[in-house]
């Protein structure tokens, strides 16, 4: 099954999670937030180029890719973001649950995406400040039955001591931190947290597919919020 401009976009933009986690420790303001991107998106070429095919070393590499992707996707950051209308009510055991188990899920969809032998190369747009956080606009060129397509994926960015962390991407003007919102919300209002932790735990228990289309409900936006090119606050 040839992959989808959905998969090609979300391997793009998770792999430079990779690759930044692998990147030494940033010297803000001494390099740019675009500059980080752009030399750890190098590195990650270089890292799935030694892809290994048996079992044994497939997992040695997985785990690697586990442990590097931690060190940069602020997880922790999302989640409370995307619950900030119920955070301050939730218990220390609910907002270790949501984390830890959304951690995984996004963990897992990456692996998933290595199965693709997806082409694509990335353009680095722009870069603007928002406030506290920096937005890193860039353009990801793909093919889809042989024509070419572009997609927008823009990554927001906040330094927390020498080191730089993504808390949300941006695809086509459609925030996950907005999607994730709004998704989170309606469970909520219907199920409580722990009906929501109980969801996020059977989606992640969910037997994968190599030729699996992407979530209808994951790709597009719940609320209207997650429409708009202003990124989630």
């Amino acid at each position: 099954m040839r992959p989808t401009l959905n998969k090609i976009a979300l391997t793009a933009a998770l792999s430079t999670l990779l690759a930044l986690a692998s990147a030494p420790a940033l010297a803000a303001p001494a390099q740019s937030a675009t500059d980080a991107i752009r030399k750890a998106n190098d590195r990650l070429r270089e890292l799935l180029s030694q892809k290994a095919e048996e079992p044994v070393a497939k997992d040695k590499v997985h785990q690697q890719i586990t442990h590097e992707l931690r060190g940069l996707l602020d997880i922790g950051f999302l989640a409370e973001r995307a619950l900030v209308d119920h955070w301050a009510k939730m218990t220390a055991q609910q907002r270790t649950q949501v984390q830890d188990t959304l951690r995984a899920i996004v963990e897992k969809n990456y692996l998933n995406q290595l199965r693709g032998n997806l082409d694509y190369t990335t353009e680095f747009a722009a870069e603007e400040k928002q406030e506290s956080d920096v937005l890193v606009k860039t353009i990801i060129h793909a093919k889809k039955n042989g024509r070419a397509s572009k997609i927008l994926v823009d990554y927001r960015l906040r330094a927390e001591g020498d080191q730089w962390h993504i808390f949300d991407i941006i695809t086509e003007d459609v925030s996950i931190l907005a999607n994730y919102r709004g998704q989170f919300n309606r469970i909520i209002a219907k199920d409580g947290v722990d009906g929501l932790i109980a969801k996020m735990k059977a989606k992640l228990d969910k037997p994968d597919k190599a030729d699996d289309k992407p979530d209808d409900k994951a790709a597009k936006p719940d609320d209207k919020a997650a429409k708009t090119a202003k990124p989630a606050k």
